[in-house]
Order: C-alpha cells, then structure tokens, then sequence
C-alpha cells in the first residue's frame, strides 16, 4: 500500500515503533510516514505500565480516510475497521500489498 499517513500510537507503557528499519515513534504521538508499494515492516515494542493493563492503540490516516485503528491483518484492506492490542512482549507485523 503505497502512499502518504499518518501513524498514531496511545499507550499505558513504554512504547516504541519503527518503520522499515527506522525509529519512528518514542512513546505515545502522531507522525506523517511513507509507506512503500509492496512490504512495510512495522515493528512495535512495549514494556508493562507501571500500573494496570498494559495497551497499545495503533490508528492511521489518509487523505482518503480519517483517523482510524489499525486492524491486526492490515494492511490489506483501505479502510481498516478493528482496533489492534498488542501484546506485553514485542510484536512485529509485515505488511503487504499487491498496487
């Protein structure tokens, strides 16, 4: 999915997340990022919250589309339509399209 976005991380720990092989986010905030037509690698790492659950929320946007969650298979489709919570650990997600 090629194209111009903006990525949105909210979470209750320590949180980082890289693009490509690049740092992209250092806690929670919004960055505007370029996504390459084929695969995107999106790495994100979490440690616990100090108190409570440990969450991250994942959300991004377009020109085409507003500020919206990241579902957990995407992505795939436009418009994504799930929220994705990643796990304690690290988790890594590649992501793919056919334009």
């Amino acid at each position: 999915m090629r194209g111009t976005f903006k990525l949105s991380a909210e979470s209750s720990g320590k949180f980082k997340l890289s693009l490509n092989g690049q740092p992209l986010l250092d806690g929670p905030g919004i960055k505007t990022v370029q996504l390459n037509k084929g695969a995107n690698r999106i790495v994100a790492e979490i440690a616990s919250a100090d108190k409570g659950d440990t969450f991250v929320r994942l959300s991004w946007a377009s020109k085409d589309f507003p500020l919206e969650p990241v579902p957990p298979h995407a992505p795939d489709a436009r418009r994504p339509t799930r929220t994705s919570t990643l796990p304690r650990s690290a988790a890594t997600a590649a992501c793919s399209s056919r334009r």
